[in-house]
Order: structure tokens, then C-alpha cells, then sequence
């Protein structure tokens, strides 16, 4: 049932209500539900989207009681790193998504490197650093990982400069340096675009 699925804790992924909701809206009262959802169970008898935050919002608006979902057993840092994966697809993602979702799944990585209970795939992963990870599974550069998390540093107002094209991303990536107090003075004294 869709009220029992709730959403994935800080979920880095903005969930619009634009025309591709439209579009998908559209789509899926006309042919159905293509791809499932993917959900874990909590210990309260309610579920946590992993994977499908678009469709569940599109079921919602469609006043539809339930979704197609697979029910997943694993762990949180496994949840984070699904999640990350299963939204790295979308046609569109905001720097902000990139930096908080990076970041998730390269803390995710960490955590696992610290277990004793890894796969043989896992304990492979260990020689290589968990931004170079992250990278790999990605399509960018752990250089290029290293910037978008340091995105996350940002006060929320020129964060939102990166998301709207106001900033370039290494201005954002040395001012995310700056301490918080100097980046509320910036924002406040910023009248004109930032580039």
C-alpha cells in the first residue's frame, strides 16, 4: 500500500512537480507501472523507497492505493548505495543531488571497509580508495567526487547558485572552504551573479 512506504531518509533527490511529473503521470495511467519500486521493510511493519521516489509521487497524484514493489532485504549502507545507484540514470541531476548522494554512498563505502562479514567483490574494493569507487561506479573522476562533496559545505543559498547555473562549480568548490559566517556574508552582499 502506498501510505506505508515512506521515503528514503535524506534523500538527496528533488522529486519535481513539473511536466516530466506530467509525463509520467500521464504514462503510467495509460500503460501502467513499467518498473516496480524497490522498498525495504522496517521493523514497524512499514516500508523505506530505496528505489522509485518519482513513480510512488506519481501513484500519490494519482490517487492510486497500491504499487508494485520489490521487497528487499539488506542493510542501510546497502539501501544508501542502491538508492544512489538506481538515481544515477536520471536525465537530469542537480549538482546538489550529486554532492549529498556521493557523499551517502562514499560514507556507505567506508562503513562497509570497516566489516569483517564483506563479499569477495567487497574485499576487492578495499585496495582502491572509496572515492576512486564512487568514481568508477559513476562515470566521474575521484577528482571530479571530491568536488561534489565538497559541495556539501555550501551554505543552502549558494548551493542553490550551483543548482541554477549562477555559480560555477570551482568557485563553489573554494568558497565551500570559507566558514559559514563568511558564506552568509557573501550571500548577503551578492546582488549580482556569481560566476
Amino acid at each position: 500500500k502506498v501510505h506505508l512506504i515512506d521515503d528514503f531518509p535524506n534523500h538527496p533527490y528533488h522529486v519535481f512537480d513539473d511536466e516530466d511529473m506530467t509525463e509520467l503521470t500521464e504514462s503510467i495511467r495509460a500503460n501502467g507501472l513499467l518498473n516496480p519500486v524497490i522498498v525495504c521493510s522496517k521493523a514497524d511493519g512499514r516500508y523505506e523507497l530505496i528505489s522509485g521516489h518519482r513513480r510512488k509521487k506519481a501513484y500519490e497524484l494519482l490517487k492510486f492505493k497500491k504499487i508494485r514493489a520489490i521487497i528487499v532485504d539488506i542493510t542501510d549502507d546497502e539501501a544508501i548505495i542502491m538508492m544512489v545507484d538506481s538515481n544515477c540514470q536520471r536525465s537530469r541531476i542537480l549538482p546538489s543531488e550529486k554532492a549529498f548522494s556521493y557523499k551517502m554512498k562514499l560514507e556507505a563505502i567506508k562503513r562497509q571497509g570497516k566489516r569483517s562479514d564483506l563479499t569477495c567483490a567487497q574485499v576487492e574494493h578495499k585496495s582502491k580508495k572509496s572515492r576512486e569507487i564512487v568514481g568508477e561506479q559513476t562515470g566521474e573522476s575521484a577528482a571530479q567526487v571530491a568536488r561534489y562533496i565538497r559541495l556539501t559545505e555550501l551554505v543552502p543559498e549558494l548551493l542553490d547558485f550551483v543548482d541554477k547555473g549562477r555559480m560555477k562549480m570551482q568557485p563553489a568548490v573554494e568558497l565551500s572552504y570559507l566558514d559559514e559566517e563568511c558564506q552568509r556574508d557573501l550571500v548577503d552582499s551578492s546582488n549580482t551573479v556569481i560566476s
